[in-house]
């Protein structure tokens, strides 16, 4: 469905993200030149392309899920972070450091096997090229699968914070692990209020 016929506010939030990394690079090329004011302009507009990427990451996830144009993701995300903002929050930065953490631990995978393959055809003069491909092709794989995973939790933070009640009917178990783990984390939750 998103190629079809919601490619084109895919491409809305694209540009919004171009746009902001544009007037970010063209702040921070005026830095470099000297112009005044424009470290508060290059602070200014890297704000605004931090910010306009964590919007769109949740927007993204709301047109997927409902098909709604970008606009109203954009809406829908607002009310998002202002009801659930530490979750948002929380849930992004342990993606972000699982994304990373995980991809590093591909790459220093990838380094183990690209050695061992080297060595045991003979090689021993090329070890700094190997040991430096064989992360990076280790990273980069494991970056991919992740991010994949990471737009999975983005997802499901999205529909967990719009309607707990259709996984409480559909998955029950999940919905009892996730709201058990959710009181672990929070004691102060009253047990009766709905997460």
């Amino acid at each position: 469905q998103i190629f079809k016929t919601r490619f084109g506010s895919i491409c809305f939030g694209s540009l919004a993200i171009a746009i902001a990394q544009t007037l970010r690079i063209l702040a921070q090329g005026s830095v470099q030149t000297g112009a005044p004011g424009s470290c508060l302009a290059a602070c200014i507009f890297g704000i605004l392309e931090y910010s306009s990427n964590f919007v769109t990451r949740f927007a993204f996830s709301y047109v997927a899920v409902w098909g709604v144009d970008f606009c109203s993701a954009v809406e829908k995300t607002s009310t998002l972070l202002r009801t659930r903002a530490v979750d948002v929050f929380v849930n992004y930065n342990f993606t972000y450091v699982v994304v990373w953490a995980s991809a590093s631990i591909g790459g220093l995978f990838g380094v183990v096997i690209g050695s061992i393959f080297y060595f045991l055809i003979g090689g021993h003069s090329y070890i700094a090229m190997v040991v430096t491909l064989s992360y990076s092709i280790g990273f980069a794989m494991m970056f991919l699968a992740v991010t994949m995973v990471e737009s999975i939790v983005d997802s499901l933070m999205v529909v967990w914070a719009e309607v707990p009640d259709a996984l409480s009917a559909n998955h029950h178990s999940e919905y009892q692990r996730l709201v058990t783990s959710i009181r672990q984390i929070r004691p102060f939750i009253a047990p009766d209020s709905n997460i």
